[in-house]
């Protein structure tokens, strides 16, 4: 889809997915993930941001308040092997979803967080003006 991507900026800098994004729902979990990955000067970095349904638009929902499981964003540099996670007791995930198709199935939203390295908790990484524009496969 040439409207899908993902972007965002970590740390100060400008990430934007060249490598494609992928989009999925889960039936059985009612479950959203949604990928990204950019690769520059010889590193690797991808995105991936978990979102349980029911979907509520413009309603921002928060790692810190969602029941375990409801959201996670992740975030990996494969060149340093470190993975930042924010999700329910590990770092500080925001995601709200500005538009949904069900039928045609479409969504995109926003994300940002204080993510830690899964490893090294006082590693983390910060994430503003993370973007969605997604296609999903309905599994």
């Amino acid at each position: 889809n040439g409207s899908a991507g993902m972007t965002a900026t970590v740390n100060g800098t400008a990430w934007a997915s060249n490598m494609g994004t992928l989009g999925f729902y889960t039936a059985s979990d009612n479950s959203f993930d949604f990928q990204g990955g950019e690769l520059t000067k010889g590193d690797t970095t991808a995105f991936d941001v978990f979102l349980d349904g029911p979907v509520m638009l413009n309603q921002m929902i928060s790692s810190d308040t969602a029941v375990m499981g409801g959201i996670l964003i992740n975030y990996t540099d494969v060149k340093s092997g470190n993975s930042y996670n924010g999700q329910y007791g590990l770092g500080h995930a925001f995601i709200t979803v500005t538009s949904y198709d069900s039928t045609g199935h479409k969504i995109a939203g926003t994300f940002s967080g204080i993510l830690y390295n899964i490893n090294y908790s006082a590693d983390s990484v910060i994430v503003t003006n993370g973007k969605f524009t997604n296609t999903f496969t309905a599994q």
